[in-house]
């Protein structure tokens, strides 16, 4: 599965880069997310995350992995 969003934010595209990357922030961006905890990693390549999300009145947990991680310069 691939998912995409675009916006425009008033930061540096390093700096959002950096909050997003780290998936455990997802509790203050991703309304349906109950909790999100990097379970193995870094937060570079391979690294994985334990979340519970919250869709049509199920909670729903789901493993995460990230499978690239190119900062931009």
């Amino acid at each position: 599965m691939h998912v995409e969003r675009t916006f425009t934010v008033p930061r540096p595209a390093e700096a959002v880069f950096d909050y997003l990357s780290d998936f455990a922030h997802t509790t203050e961006w991703d309304p349906g997310t109950v909790t999100t905890t990097r379970t193995s990693g870094d937060g570079g390549v391979g690294t994985t995350y334990a979340n519970t999300s919250q869709f049509m009145g199920r909670t729903v947990d789901l493993t995460y992995e990230t499978t690239a991680f190119e900062r931009p310069s």
